[in-house]
């Protein structure tokens, strides 16, 4: 069984603007309906931004969260921020998803994305692909657990009818399509999950019981399906996913604290035999090559230092310690700026 793990830099692959910046430009405007609550959030995040800097992954404004809250007394007024920022972040969503236009995607398009699925492990350069990634890909089931908040990953699943993959030239293995759960929720009203991975990461103590329920992503899970405790539990599903595979891969995924539930499963996993990890990541520092050998040590060396810092995340994440991993590295594999879902998405002429 082959388990993805599909995050925010699959929307960014495909041509969406879903960066925390992206949204950040529209939400922080202060419009004459705000609040003194609002107006206050987004002037806090404003000059927070300014002195420390961009979030560069969601995960990183989703921990600022956790230490922002320090500043309230008042968890009614976290609550109206919160819950403010969550709904216009669905709206944007839905605005941005609806410039794809769905009618005039191509073949090749569908091609490469149901290529990227079934034969990912012809995207790993770095290495050779042994019988561990391969074999294990002849008959099994594929499944999905997505962080990212669109529905273009769903969508484009459809158009690929992943379910009805088999036998076909250039292709021997029989892939069966099993459990795709969006653990953070859809935008359009799928119920957006956003916030911390666990309630130590409330810096405001005194304030945990009365806003983990919505701030805490596990816990914020647990409530809306005690609400209707005859629907899947997605939580539960999702880890007995993880606890049946064999091969896992992540794409555009941060590996941050936020999300350490899941990552603390993957790893568990991992010690199991013959249980491997494939990270596909970007590497934004190397240099289009050009013959130079000076390049070509260069790119070299931002690549081997973005794949040791992506290693080095996912462990602490996971809570593996370096000698389990310097007798174990083969199982994971970390591939930087492949061609792994290499398309963009078409779009809706601005009219």
């Amino acid at each position: 069984m082959v388990t993805f793990f599909i995050g925010n830099g699959f929307d960014l692959q495909i041509g969406l603007k879903t960066k925390f910046e992206h949204f950040y430009d529209t939400y922080a405007v202060v419009h004459e309906e705000d609040s003194d609550v609002i107006i206050k959030f987004k002037n806090d995040i404003t000059e927070d931004k300014d002195k420390y800097g961009n979030y560069e992954k969601w995960a990183d404004f989703e921990s600022y969260l956790g230490k922002y809250i320090e500043r309230y007394s008042n968890s009614e007024h976290i609550l109206e921020w919160f819950n403010d920022f969550v709904f216009e972040f669905d709206r944007y969503l839905v605005y941005e998803c609806a410039k794809i236009d769905w009618e005039n995607i191509d073949k090749t398009t569908i091609n490469n994305f149901r290529n990227s699925i079934r034969t990912f492990y012809s995207n790993i350069k770095s290495i050779r692909p042994d019988d561990s990634l391969r074999m294990n890909y002849i008959e099994t089931s594929v499944n999905f657990i997505q962080f990212n908040y669109t529905d273009a990953f769903n969508r484009l699943i459809e158009e690929a009818d992943i379910g009805s993959f088999g036998r076909n030239k250039g292709f021997k293995g029989i892939v069966k399509l099993g459990d795709n759960l969006n653990v953070h929720g859809t935008c359009g009203g799928g119920h957006i999950v956003m916030g911390l991975d666990n309630e130590t990461q409330i810096v405001n103590k005194p304030l945990i019981d009365s806003t983990k329920d919505f701030i805490v992503k596990p816990l914020y899970l647990n409530m809306h399906h005690e609400r209707d405790v005859n629907q899947t539990d997605i939580r539960e599903t999702a880890l007995a996913a993880i606890s049946k595979s064999s091969v896992f891969c992540a794409f555009g995924c941060s590996m941050g604290e936020t999300d350490i539930y899941w990552w603390e499963a993957v790893g568990e996993r991992l010690k199991a035999e013959n249980v491997r990890f494939v990270i596909f990541d970007k590497c934004v520092d190397v240099t289009t090559p050009n013959g130079s050998v000076s390049i070509i040590v260069k790119n070299r060396r931002y690549i081997e230092k973005r794949k040791n810092e992506i290693i080095k995340q996912f462990l602490t994440t996971a809570k593996l310690d370096e000698n389990w991993y310097n007798e174990n590295q083969e199982k994971i594999i970390v591939e930087l700026n492949s061609d792994m879902f290499g398309f963009q998405l078409p779009k809706i002429e601005a009219q």
